[in-house]
């Protein structure tokens, strides 16, 4: 995982994003500016050609599509969830699903439909919160192998990480046994592990974090 962070752009905004476009709007993308929009889906001209501007294209053409399968999904389940029961009816009170991202909001209705207005911005600690947390679930996702994009047999076929499987259980036992075992903790474990693993296979390719990840997808497969 540290590998693809360094490496590649596959945990940059835009590539989370396109594989989780509505999560990430409703945690992230809804209270940017204008001005981060346009950093985040900036182009790279040095390298712009029309392949990579078709793909771009493509890439966003999927990404809607992802999203209105999500919004559908999540509307489905809402509308599943929304019906009243039989004591919600006699006491004329009906269960509002909050979705993720969301804040307080009065339950009342006006008499007239008001024009859409853009979502008001919130402070800075919120939109770090809400960043943690869908860093958290992209982290979870990509570790525990729902990222179906992701070849993972490039690592469970790999026969080098084996010499390291000490060092990865090592470093899942300090991860799970954590008390704060959030995205910044699971973060800071796998560099310990890159430098640890460093210094005992220096003459080794194997990247020990892949190990490490391995290894607790493989661990939360057996749950």
């Amino acid at each position: 995982m540290q590998k693809l962070q360094d490496s590649s752009d596959y945990f940059s905004d835009k590539q989370m994003m396109y594989r989780n476009p509505l999560l990430y709007e409703q945690l992230v993308g809804q209270y940017l500016t204008d001005d981060e929009k346009i950093e985040r889906d900036g182009v790279d001209n040095e390298n712009l050609t029309f392949l990579s501007m078709i793909l771009e294209t493509v890439d966003r053409n999927e990404m809607r599509e992802t999203k209105n399968k999500q919004m559908l999904i999540e509307d489905a389940s809402s509308a599943t969830e929304a019906l009243p029961d039989a004591q919600d009816v006699e006491g004329g009170s009906c269960g509002k699903e909050k979705k993720w991202g969301d804040f307080d909001i009065p339950d009342t209705k006006p008499n007239y439909m008001p024009e859409p207005q853009k979502q008001s911005m919130i402070n800075s600690n919120e939109r770090n919160l809400l960043r943690e947390e869908f860093l958290q679930e992209m982290y979870s996702s990509f570790i525990e192998g729902r990222d179906l994009d992701f070849d993972y047999n490039s690592v469970d076929n790999n026969e080098e990480y084996d010499d390291l499987q000490q060092i990865s259980q090592d470093a899942e036992d300090k991860y799970f046994d954590s008390e704060d075992n959030d995205a910044e903790t699971l973060e800071e474990h796998m560099q310990h592990v890159q430098e640890y693993g460093r210094k005992n296979s220096s003459d080794s390719n194997s990247d020990p974090l892949d190990v490490f990840m391995q290894h607790i997808s493989n661990k939360l497969q057996k749950i």
